[in-house]
């Protein structure tokens, strides 16, 4: 038996493991690109055997393969995933997700520039000379990252994956042109065929540049006054051009998170208008790193109307059951886990309230939203009590909005506690009429936890 046929035997038995790697990231891609509002179609597959070999035979003649490791190191796609995108002005948010979600060991760009111009053999002389670029896409040969939630997934990070980005017009094209030209079913392809598949290609890059001016229309028409979002996608493409806009930062720097789950919020409240979201786009900070461009906009949300972050933790735990790539949301459903919810969030409504007030009394000038103002209470109190319960508080509050598991009853009930401590203190330092008042507004609504 020789080399190759060792190989294909060896990897036959192990194709399961190389189609559940490519299906893992592919799920990854889906759920991930989903949610932050890209449209795209993602496949996955584990490379045939029958075609395997062909490819093997044919590289062997260059390569001359001396074992099975030097065969490894030469195919880096037994197992493949495929983004076909729909908008060309896309592909640079992909960059982005990938390597933020993978291990990115190797980037291809096609056409290489070596390529532009390549020549096929013919019957008449010799050779055809492409008019148009060919196969325009960026390949990624990529490992999975360590999930912390899917430990039994650990295995198939040893696997090499190979991402396929392009558009959806020029994957069609690419599969076209490499059966016909690369495995055609008898003989060489004629000048004609050649002339027709590069007509072909030129058609699909002027369709990509359609698909371009289609996109920058969709985002014209959402732009205007009282225009509701009809998805995701278009919440998406409205908060990107926005921010692109009012800063110099390009698209693909933007860490935007979950817009569909921000789509569902917005229609839940009955706010889901371009304009809406448009007074908040001045106030995101696309460059942050621990807080995406949806969490702030949820924050400052929930901040101006605290009666819709109950509204906001329904939501959430409705997508996060209907989501089959992440951990449920869980929540105990008894009365006691109600009461501890609502506590908190109704002290947390308090503490809004009065740092608030504090900041724009004793700090005017540093005044700006909610947490903005706890992180410069937090470095302006000289209490280092004040300070560390505020850092619990803000947490907490975090991983009940951005996380995927709720608090525990009495995780709620101290960071509630914690709140009235720091309340308290911090009412102290006004004026005795204005502590009455202060006290009396806050006053108005207390749960009963007992």
């Amino acid at each position: 038996m020789n080399l190759i046929d060792v190989f294909l035997e060896q990897y036959i038995r192990e194709i399961d493991f190389y189609e559940n790697a490519s299906k893992i990231c592919a799920q990854i891609c889906e759920s991930e690109l989903e949610k932050e509002g890209i449209r795209a179609i993602v496949t996955y597959r584990a490379k045939r055997a029958d075609r395997l070999k062909e490819k093997l035979i044919k590289r062997n003649k260059v390569k001359h393969y001396k074992n099975l490791q030097h065969i490894y190191d030469d195919i880096k796609d037994l197992a493949g995933v495929r983004i076909a995108i729909y908008f060309p002005n896309d592909i640079h948010k992909i960059d982005r997700f990938i390597k933020d979600k993978f291990d990115v060991k190797e980037i291809k760009r096609f056409p290489e520039q070596s390529n532009v111009n390549y020549h096929i053999d013919d019957e008449e002389d010799g050779e055809y000379k492409k008019v148009f670029s060919g196969y325009n896409a960026t390949h990624y040969r990529i490992h999975l990252k360590h999930q912390a939630d899917n430990p039994e997934n650990d295995k198939y990070t040893k696997a090499v994956i190979e991402i396929q980005v392009a558009s959806v017009l020029m994957h069609a094209w690419a599969e076209v042109e490499h059966d016909l030209v690369y495995k055609p079913m008898n003989g060489h392809i004629s000048v004609d065929e050649h002339e027709i598949l590069d007509e072909l290609n030129g058609l699909v890059l002027a369709g990509e540049l359609a698909l371009r001016r289609l996109q920058k229309a969709m985002q014209d028409r959402i732009k205007k006054s009282g225009t509701a979002f009809s998805n995701h996608y278009e919440l998406a493409a409205f908060i990107y051009d926005g921010i692109c806009a009012s800063t110099n930062i390009r698209s693909e720097d933007i860490t935007m998170g979950r817009v569909d789950l921000l789509f569902k919020f917005l229609k839940a409240a009955q706010i889901n208008r371009s304009e809406y979201i448009n007074k908040y786009i001045d106030d995101i900070d696309p460059e942050c790193k621990d807080t995406s461009v949806v969490e702030q906009i949820i924050d400052m949300i929930i901040e101006e109307d605290s009666s819709l972050y109950r509204v906001f933790l329904d939501i959430k735990k409705q997508m996060s059951n209907k989501n089959p790539y992440s951990n449920s949301y869980e929540d105990n459903n008894g009365e006691q886990s109600k009461k501890s919810m609502l506590y908190f969030i109704d002290k947390l409504a308090d503490l809004q309230f009065i740092i608030n007030h504090f900041i724009d009394k004793f700090y005017p000038d540093m005044a700006g939203n909610f947490q903005t103002n706890l992180n410069t209470i937090i470095n302006v109190v000289n209490d280092d009590d004040i300070a560390q319960k505020l850092k619990d508080i803000r947490k907490i509050n975090m991983h009940i909005i951005h996380g995927n598991f709720v608090p525990s009853d009495q995780e709620l009930i101290d960071g509630g506690n914690k709140i009235e401590s720091v309340i308290e203190k911090l009412i102290t330092r006004f004026d005795p009429s204005e502590q009455i008042n202060l006290r009396k507004k806050i006053d108005e609504v207390n749960i009963n936890i007992g």
